[in-house]
């Protein structure tokens, strides 16, 4: 990725209202990149989770409610990546392939 401000949390939450969705916010990134928003729960058996796409800019995104009640209230994560857009390229052998960069930050939270 291009330099620049360091990719992360602007306010990492830690406990997520199911009914009433979450809203993140991020500081730092490239802002010609996107952003992936992950909620996930993992409790074996049981694995559930969502993932929403938005711009970097602005710096903000909600996770609607209809999305949230899709998981189990209990312990699980939120995770934000800003990642370049996906690049194609040959290889001998392989019918497709691609690659991107990407920065990571998870939070631990408590989903209610």
């Amino acid at each position: 990725m291009p330099p620049g401000a360091p990719f992360g949390w602007a306010n990492p939450p830690t406990a997520v209202t199911r009914a009433q969705g979450v809203t993140v916010n991020w500081a730092g990134g490239d802002p010609t990149t996107d952003v992936e928003i992950t909620g996930s729960y993992v409790s074996a058996p049981l694995t559930v989770f969502f993932n929403c796409f938005a711009p970097q800019t602005p710096m903000t995104f909600t996770v609607l409610p209809y999305i949230t009640m899709a998981l189990p209230a209990g312990s699980g994560f939120l995770t934000l990546i800003n990642g370049t857009k996906w690049q194609s390229f040959s290889v001998t052998g392989l019918d497709y392939a691609y690659a991107y960069v990407s920065e990571t930050t998870q939070a631990r939270v408590t989903y209610q």
